[in-house]
């Protein structure tokens, strides 16, 4: 841009799975082959276990099932691992440096692999973006978009007061939600962690779960960075306050923020509605009932809420039924599963 002004987009995280794969032992060897997987063996959350991968950054892991040939396997690529990657420009057949699209295709080609989170980041040295100048265009609602929640996290030293706000982070999205994003000092980042001054530069950092993750994955095999201005366009976009349209959504982009889109349409994923399911249901009866519960209890209507609850059962339709019976089959499991390892983990003692 002829103001000076640099907006580096890019690939930051990405979480990559196969679920229940019958050939999980040949998809680890090829994945840890091509990310030069060292010696180090890792034990993960979740009953996942494997091997460092990218310089240590990254992990290749597999997780058993009973059978012992049906397992899932997850590679994670962290910001720091996508970055040796393209230094090492280990998946391109060209002179220059992995792109984006090459690391998103290399697991599009592999049949099975889902993602299942993928972060995408855009920094800007554009002095009119600072954090309360975005702070304030989110507190006045100078945006357009889904998320519903927002918020402002901050550090600072105890015995250095006057650092506070140098590490401050503004959000954008529920942190369980599909999408959630995150706007920090990269420059305070990059200073703390490698003792690098690197100038003002301000990162908005998107994160994407779910069936969201695979679409864009799916998306930026084909575009790479390219698609990234869109999608950021497609879950938000900050309007200008000078503009007198009345409607919101017809503003025109504040002047920042466009260099930031520069112009890209939104992306729109067009995500399906997901149904309930008996982890989301049991989910929400512990975090949302539990506690309305609680107080039928203490006050002696549980016997109400039995008969009403008894009263629906001939409404429950047999595919409905079928999950909730895979449900406990799949808790059972588990709970072997989980077994299995504390009773081997105390024979070892």
């Amino acid at each position: 841009m002829g103001d000076g002004v640099k907006i580096r987009a890019g690939l930051d995280y990405l979480t990559v799975s196969k679920v229940q794969d019958e050939r999980s032992q040949e998809t680890i060897l090829y994945n840890a082959q091509a990310f030069e997987a060292t010696r180090e063996r890792i034990d993960w959350k979740h009953g996942y276990s494997g091997v460092k991968i990218c310089g240590g950054n990254g992990q290749v892991l597999s997780r058993p099932s009973l059978d012992g040939i049906r397992n899932d396997v997850l590679v994670r690529l962290p910001g720091s691992a996508i970055q040796w990657i393209r230094d090492r420009n280990l998946l391109s057949d060209g002179p220059y440096d992995t792109h984006d699209a090459e690391i998103c295709r290399f697991f599009t080609e592999q049949e099975g692999f889902h993602a299942t989170r993928i972060d995408l980041a855009v920094d800007t040295n554009d002095s009119e973006v600072t954090l309360p100048v975005v702070e304030a265009a989110v507190k006045a609602r100078m945006f357009t978009g889904r998320a519903k929640q927002a918020g402002n996290l901050d550090t600072w030293k105890i015995d250095d007061p006057e650092s506070r706000g140098r590490g401050q982070t503004v959000t954008l999205g529920g942190r369980t939600s599909s999408r959630y994003m995150r706007i920090y000092n990269k420059q305070a980042q990059v200073l703390k962690e490698l003792g690098r001054d690197i100038g003002h530069m301000i990162r908005f950092e998107l994160e994407i779960k779910g069936e969201a993750a695979n679409k864009t994955l799916h998306l930026m095999q084909r575009y790479g960075a390219d698609a990234i201005p869109g999608l950021l366009a497609g879950w938000v976009n900050f309007k200008d306050p000078a503009d007198d349209e009345p409607r919101m959504d017809r503003k025109r982009n504040i002047s920042w923020w466009e260099k930031i889109v520069n112009g890209a349409e939104p992306v729109i994923l067009g995500l399906s509605r997901s149904p309930s399911t008996p982890e989301r249901s049991t989910k929400w009866l512990k975090h949302g009932v539990a506690k309305t519960l609680a107080l039928a209890l203490d006050h002696g209507l549980l016997p109400e809420i039995k008969a009403a609850i008894v009263s629906k059962r001939h409404r429950i339709k047999p595919a409905e039924q079928l999950l909730w019976d895979n449900y406990e089959a799949q808790r059972a499991q588990r709970k072997t599963l989980d077994s299995t390892y504390t009773e081997g983990a105390a024979d070892a003692k």
